[in-house]
């Protein structure tokens, strides 16, 4: 009995349709057009300040909401050219996903609440500037937490972060300034967070 081979164009499509699946299953994933970030996994859009440069590495935070976990870095972009290094007036913004998924972290109120409590125990420590608040983004559930941190001998840097937990992964927007003002402003990009609507 005479069997076809799959042709070329079946093999060539195979293989396109697994890459495309493969990509869109890590968090980390990066389609950006200007200065608009789209993660296809969490399905949300997020437009970051016009004119600000996207840095082609990770993330160095050491805080981890659950330690040894995967984290994921999404987006990481500042105010000037730079190597990651945040300098006394430079400013950023970076977007994490964390592995929350094997913890007792199921909402952005758990994933608040972890957070500032390891804000506490860094070295120099972070002072929260309130007690956080609910907020609503792109009709998703998030928790926004502001904080200040003695970064330099004379320099004091303001941060704002915005949690949510989607898909067993704790979803950070954090943002870091050299004011409070300008944290605020740099904050209100979050308003921009778009997530697809399914039927």
């Amino acid at each position: 009995m005479h069997t076809r081979k799959p042709s070329v164009l079946f093999l060539l499509v195979f293989v396109m349709t697994s890459l495309i699946c493969q990509s869109e299953s890590r968090p980390d994933s990066r389609p950006i057009e200007g200065e608009t970030y789209k993660s296809t996994f969490f399905g949300f859009t997020y437009t970051f300040p016009k004119g600000w440069s996207r840095l082609q590495q990770r993330s160095q935070t050491s805080i981890r909401l659950a330690p040894g976990a995967a984290l994921y870095t999404l987006l990481f972009a500042t105010a000037t050219p730079s190597n990651g290094t945040i300098g006394p007036s430079d400013a950023g913004v970076v977007v994490l996903a964390e592995d929350v998924s094997h913890t007792d972290i199921h909402n952005a109120k758990d994933a608040a609440v972890k957070f500032a409590d390891l804000l506490s125990h860094t070295r120099p420590p972070h002072r929260l500037i309130n007690a956080g608040r609910e907020v609503t983004l792109g009709g998703t559930p998030f928790f926004r937490i502001d904080y200040e941190q003695q970064t330099f001998s004379d320099v004091k840097h303001y941060f704002c972060s915005v949690i949510s937990v989607q898909k067993g992964f704790a979803l950070r927007f954090s943002v870091i300034a050299d004011s409070k003002v300008h944290m605020d402003e740099i904050c209100d990009t979050t308003r921009s967070i778009g997530f697809e609507q399914h039927e």
